[in-house]
């Protein structure tokens, strides 16, 4: 019976281990296994809460009982026994909600889990060796399984380093060969991306490399460079992000931009920067990088960047926006679901564009591409053709129709506060009377977080109909922010994907418009476009 019953608890047991190492390599891959990001991963209440369930405590208490060689009269194996039952159960219940954690399986994730099994299974091994209170070390094990994680990360940094090094130095090389090469830096708390797609539109056509999705770091872009920039390669527009001061100095280092925009300077990543002051000076260092012969390019509508343009005498400085002070400057006509009508007048002739884009923040984006167009010669005839042409970047206020009729805004590539609340006032240009937001919390914001949720908060409570929260963490804020403009909005808290699509599946007719903000589960985003 006594061999039987550690049967199951040693299955179960890896069940659990195999779940749990999934979940922490998941967590610092998505935090690019950086200790900085993961402290800000930390000191999320839903962390906390994570590290606090009923489970989770359970399974303290028996480890406490370990150490102090409490069995429960004999009775520990089965407490441990239920322990990796409900883990079970919950694991179960996570899979059909969709809620599971998982990385990609790229070589370093695929390392780290495998030697972390291999650790830990070498230690169960010991203990069967050692004949030891086999129920206790299953949990110490268990508990163990955070830290040996964590000191695989930081054993494998040396090499990583190394290595990440070792591809920067010769993306810099090749670059420094490629002289020909129009290099455009683009960086900024939030617009990158969009200008990116704008600029790439423009520009295509031409033997150009534009870096791909979110390829905004150091050794992402080398390994850009390393693959596909060549001597044929005319323009390369990459973006630039940054969660420090000096990484967008040594990205300036290693593209060499002739051309840099700087689309906002926000509350992005405060968190980790610490202080506006130092978003502002990382911003800037893509515009110090810049050669005498070089072009700043500026978004006069950004209060900081208009007084950063004004400090900029090293090189040549352009300005774009709805502020009369802009060299480029838009009026709005109109603003509907299927596009905006601006008129554009300054660096080209007057004249009004149609562009297909959704969200009147996007005109920034527009602005910034057709400016940089200009600069490296491009006709404005050319440049307003081009114009029509251009798609949404991929969930970036990315617009489809369900099978039903209902209209979605897919916008969770990312988010920050000035976005979010630009793409939740948007949805005041659709006819559709029925407006529902599904959003998530935005993080690292520092001390801005209760602000920003309570910002948007207010600006639900004025816009939406019916609003999905799937997180916990800044719920108090975000509710507090709706009423404040509305005592009788309600805000539902829903961490369960397929709780939302089963409520949402009836009312997807033609009188709904539904937004999807920040980092949505991938289960409602591929669930809506199939219904």
């Amino acid at each position: 019976m006594n061999n039987l019953l550690y049967f199951f608890i040693c299955i179960l047991w890896l069940v659990a281990i195999c779940r749990l190492v999934l979940l922490q390599t998941a967590v610092w891959q998505l935090k690019e296994y950086r200790w900085d990001r993961m402290r800000e991963y930390l000191r999320l209440g839903s962390t906390a809460q994570m590290f606090m369930s009923p489970i989770e405590l359970a399974k303290w208490l028996l480890l406490f009982l370990f150490f102090v060689g409490n069995t429960l009269f004999g009775l520990y194996p089965w407490f441990v026994l239920i322990i990796y039952v409900l883990d079970l159960l919950l694991l179960i219940k996570e899979l059909r909600q969709h809620t599971v954690l998982r990385p990609t399986m790229t070589v370093k994730a695929l390392c780290l889990i495998v030697l972390t099994i291999l650790v830990v299974l070498i230690l169960l091994g010991l203990i069967f060796v050692n004949n030891l209170f086999l129920a206790g070390l299953f949990i110490l094990l268990d508990r163990l399984i955070v830290v040996i994680v964590a000191v695989f990360v930081f054993l494998f940094f040396p090499l990583t380093y190394f290595l990440k090094m070792r591809k920067i130095s010769m993306a810099k090389n090749k670059r420094e060969n490629l002289r020909l090469v129009i290099a455009i830096g683009i960086t900024g708390s939030y617009g990158k991306s969009g200008t990116k797609n704008v600029l790439e539109t423009i520009l295509n056509g031409e033997d150009l490399l534009v870096t791909p999705g979110n390829t905004n770091t150091e050794i992402g872009v080398a390994q850009l460079m390393l693959k596909r920039l060549t001597g044929q390669t005319k323009y390369f527009v990459a973006e630039m992000g940054a969660y420090r001061i000096g990484e967008i100095k040594s990205l300036a280092k290693l593209v060499k931009p002739k051309i840099g925009i700087l689309t906002a300077v926000g509350n992005q990543h405060l968190g980790l920067f610490g202080s506006r002051e130092n978003i502002r000076k990382a911003k800037y260092e893509l515009i110090e990088a810049l050669p005498q012969d070089g072009t700043a390019i500026f978004n006069a509508d950004d209060s900081v960047c208009l007084e950063l343009a004004k400090k900029t005498t090293h090189c040549e400085v352009l300005t774009y926006g709805l502020s009369d002070e802009a060299d480029l400057q838009a009026k709005i006509i109109s603003s509907n679901e299927n596009g905006i009508e601006i008129k554009i007048f300054g660096l080209v002739p007057e004249t009004n564009l149609v562009i297909p884009v959704v969200g009147q923040h996007q005109i920034g984006n527009v602005l910034a591409g057709i400016v940089a167009g200009i600069v490296v010669g491009k006709k404005w005839p050319d440049i307003q053709t081009k114009l029509q042409n251009i798609k949404m970047v991929k969930q970036t206020m990315e617009k489809y129709t369900t099978t039903k009729g209902a209209v979605i805004i897919d916008d969770s590539y990312n988010a920050n506060v000035e976005g979010v609340i630009a793409a939740i006032e948007n949805l005041k240009s659709f006819s559709q009377s029925n407006k529902i937001v599904i959003l998530t919390p935005m993080i690292e914001l520092g001390g801005d977080s209760k602000k920003a949720h309570e910002l948007v908060g207010a600006t639900l409570a004025r816009t939406a109909t019916h609003v999905y929260y799937t997180g916990i963490d800044f719920q108090k804020d975000l509710i507090a922010g709706s009423l404040s403009n509305n005592s009788d909005f309600k805000i539902e808290i829903q961490t369960q994907p397929s709780e939302i699509v089963k409520k949402l599946y009836p009312i997807l007719g033609k009188n709904t418009v539904v937004l999807l903000e920040g980092r949505v589960p991938k289960f409602i985003r591929e669930s809506l476009r199939i219904i």
